[in-house]
């Protein structure tokens, strides 16, 4: 009794049942007894090289053997239903093709028993025809399909006695299946004789050899050619079903194509990412030599005009991170975690100019900072000019601000993303790691200094500041010439507001430039900014890499 197994390599069955239209979107589940046997036929004919006047005894055999038996199906468990939408050329114009299928899984066989005992020659020829078969249904629809021995098939459907009640817990469709060898040879000669002598009577006269011949030829000699009569041939007889086939009732598991409930995902709890730290603004002029890029020397006022318009676009919104201040208005006070503007220059051309200013917050820089952030456009700024000029009306030279230097904000991200941004040597030097910190811009101390010992009360400075910052390590820091790094032309003092005529800082109660040399025990994690001004600019140390 043979037993054939169904894989679908795609996962998809294509198929529509026979006198139903594409567009309806049935699909017929499971194949029917018709279908599969005309998959076997076909395969031979395109696989085995088979000639309709020449096709092996094993096959006729199969036929008619498994044609006087209705077959037992065992479905896969996991099936639904789907179809896609296709918009193709018709008769030279565009309609919409339906194309429904069932979806499956390839691991998941379709098991088909016949309860008909065939030969070892048959059953090696069934055996070579399911190796070679490359599609059952349409012919998107591949599949690899073998014999296999099951002694106990689970059977979920199957054909329905006649007269028998409808099973409550199953519904009942049809399916098409060849009938008998030798009930199909009844019926043919029934049928032709009757056609013979409908056409008598409607002649009046005995029938030609020809016009006999053409009633004989309208019906296939044996099961095997009704299985192997095209669609055109089907057509040009005006045969609505074709002949040797019977629709049989079948009994499947209730719903058995209606979706299934998919188990949803495990949802995972939407994780928070921490508000990066460091961010990038570029700068530019619209002049071909670059006049407008500011010195370093000139990166306290630098600083200070981006602040003020981060203030300004900011508005009456409050960010503890852009301002330094609470939502009361109050000096923040604690951890240094508002921002920093930190100057990266350029010697490419020659002198030391601020192309790019990285930006850093301990804190971070939450959706709202950076939003403000984005916003930056431009600064006005005329270099070799103090602040007394930053409220000066502005001169314009042919329609252009020779003051206007761009602002592009280039990106937000952790010190990973920075060795992408600024490159990895300026990554190492200021956001890095060392053990020993160098000045790059003048320390300037924020109290007064005992004449008497300066070096360590400037020890004692930083020792404090560090703390401040959350860095515990012990220190010694070494005292530098500041002349030798040329500190002195540095801008050192941030400048008053001239609306109210007093200072919006504390001002330093010594401008004097310090060069130093931080040594700690053990590495640390910069930015490294101390001192007056440290959050515009000013002390910043740079790590000394080997």
């Amino acid at each position: 009794m043979p037993t054939l197994a169904f894989r679908f390599l795609a996962g998809r069955y294509h198929a529509t049942p026979w006198g139903n239209h594409v567009n309806e979107g049935h699909v017929e589940w499971p194949p029917s007894p018709w279908r599969i046997l005309r998959a076997l036929l076909c395969t031979g004919f395109t696989k085995l090289g088979w000639r309709e006047d020449d096709i092996p005894g094993g096959a006729r055999e199969i036929v008619e053997k498994l044609a006087t038996t209705l077959p037992s199906y065992q479905l896969p468990t996991q099936v639904n239903t789907a179809h896609t939408r296709h918009y193709m050329p018709v008769r030279g114009k565009t309609a919409r093709v339906l194309d429904a299928f069932i979806r499956l899984s390839p691991d998941d066989p379709l098991l088909v028993h016949w309860p008909a005992e065939l030969s070892a020659h048959a059953l090696d020829v069934l055996k070579n025809l399911c190796t070679n078969m490359g599609y059952l249904g349409r012919a998107e629809a591949w599949v690899d399909a073998s014999v296999v021995d099951y002694d106990a098939l689970a059977s979920n459907c199957t054909p329905t006695p006649e007269g028998a009640p409808p099973n409550p817990g199953g519904e009942q469709f049809t399916l098409l299946a060849p009938i008998a060898q030798q009930t199909y040879r009844k019926w043919r000669e029934e049928a032709v004789a009757h056609d013979l002598q409908t056409s008598t009577e409607i002649a009046g006269k005995k029938l030609s050899k020809k016009a006999a011949a053409n009633v004989d030829g309208r019906y296939p000699t044996d099961l095997v050619d009704c299985l192997l009569a095209r669609t055109g041939w089907l057509h040009k007889h005006k045969w609505s079903q074709p002949p040797g086939s019977r629709y049989v009732v079948y009994t499947r598991p209730l719903a058995a194509l209606a979706p299934k409930p998919q188990p949803r995902p495990h949802q995972k709890a939407p994780q928070t990412k921490p508000n990066p730290t460091f961010g990038l603004l570029t700068l530019h002029s619209d002049t071909s030599q670059a006049e407008v890029l500011p010195l370093l020397y000139e990166c306290l006022p630098l600083a200070e005009r981006l602040h003020s318009k981060i203030v300004k676009t900011l508005g009456e919104q409050s960010s503890e991170t852009l301002t330094g201040q609470t939502k009361d208005r109050e000096k923040s006070t604690g951890d240094h975690g508002h921002i920093h503007y930190l100057p990266l220059p350029d010697t490419r051309s020659g002198r030391t100019q601020v192309n790019r200013v990285l930006l850093y917050a301990p804190r971070g820089f939450s959706q709202t900072d950076r939003h403000v952030l984005r916003q930056l456009d431009r600064i006005h700024y005329i270099p070799g000019r103090r602040g007394n000029d930053y409220d000066r009306k502005r001169k314009t030279e042919g329609g252009r601000d020779p003051g206007a230097l761009f602002v592009t904000p280039a990106g937000f991200g952790e010190r990973e993303t920075l060795q992408q941004a600024i490159g990895i040597d300026d990554t190492n030097r200021f956001a890095g790691k060392g053990a020993v910190w160098t000045s790059f811009t003048p320390y300037v101390a924020a109290h007064y200094l005992k004449c008497k010992n300066v070096e360590r009360e400037l020890q004692k400075l930083v020792e404090q500041e560090l703390r401040w910052r959350g860095i515990e390590t012990a220190v010694r820091v070494e005292v530098l010439d500041a002349r030798a790094s040329d500190f002195l032309g540095f801008v050192r003092r941030r400048m008053k507001d001239r609306q109210s005529k007093k200072s919006t800082t504390p001002r330093p109660p010594n401008t004097t430039p310090w060069s130093l040399r931080l040594h700690f025990a053990e590495e640390v994690e910069g930015p490294v900014a101390l001192g007056y001004a440290s959050h515009f600019g000013l002390g910043l140390f740079v790590a000394e890499v080997e």
